[in-house]
């Protein structure tokens, strides 16, 4: 009985090798998300961009949209503002309808 066990241990642990072997060469050419946001438990608005995270709003945000490159969102006022390559800019100060933001678009 032990060596049957043993038999089993072994086939299981190269196959185990095996496999973490095979998916090393996949592993370099995977990329993780570089943008996204959030909101804390004091209803902050954080963004986290490429390992910073960057406190956008300290008041809660009505809604937001994470594109591929930019973030969409308007803020307590209502105002349209977009996050893009580290700046924010206010684009609309009305209060907008509608917006998604995109991977080469935003709307």
């Amino acid at each position: 009985m032990t060596l049957l066990l043993r038999l089993k241990r072994l086939v299981f642990s190269l196959w185990n090798r095996l496999l973490i072997l095979s998916l090393i060469p996949c592993c370099s050419c995977l990329n993780a998300q570089q943008l996204a946001a959030y909101h804390d438990n004091q209803g902050r608005f954080f963004i986290f961009d490429d390992g910073k995270i960057i406190q956008a709003e300290y008041l809660p945000v009505q809604n937001f949209s994470v594109g591929g490159r930019c973030i969409l969102y308007t803020d307590n006022r209502n105002n349209l503002k977009m996050y893009y390559q580290g700046n924010l800019s206010t684009l609309e100060v009305n209060n907008p309808g509608k917006f998604e933001a995109l991977d080469y678009l935003s709307v």
